[in-house]
């Protein structure tokens, strides 16, 4: 369960609702934050509401967010700049940044320019909320003396 105060989370989708932005829409489910990012064209004219609100969550203690672009086909650097900013922001403080695989051709950028390999992409948000339960397995390794 999210370690943060309950006022705080009341506070926080409090703006959300009465400063909805259709652009992006968020949905909380346990510890795990969701942005819907519902346009085909995702820029430098939405990047300061993607930030605003990935810090604001960030505030509030969620530590495991997904962006789900999965209705973009295009992405402009500024606005994937803040997902790798926020990625890193996140590992720094032990949570984690995932993503809903974009639209071609947008797909094909992450591809090209290796954001799929520094940032966990999934096929739906399911998959991607899923990832933050999995314990990778830990091996004992037993050295000889």
């Amino acid at each position: 369960m999210l370690n943060i105060g309950m006022s705080k989370q009341q506070d926080f989708l409090t703006i959300l609702k009465g400063n909805r932005m259709e652009d992006i829409t968020q949905e909380g489910r346990d510890n795990v934050m969701i942005n819907r990012v519902n346009l085909s064209r995702a820029t430098v004219n939405e990047v300061d509401k993607l930030s605003e609100l990935l810090n604001e969550q960030r505030a509030i203690g969620y530590s495991k967010i997904v962006v789900d672009l999965s209705q973009c086909t295009n992405l402009d650097s500024t606005f994937i700049g803040v997902l790798v900013l926020t990625h890193k922001q996140l590992l720094a403080k032990g949570g984690n940044l995932t993503l809903v695989e974009p639209l071609d051709p947008a797909r094909e950028l992450f591809q090209l320019t290796g954001i799929s390999k520094v940032i966990s992409t999934f096929e739906t948000a399911e998959d991607a909320i899923m990832s933050f339960n999995i314990n990778p397995e830990i091996k004992e390794i037993a050295f000889a003396q």
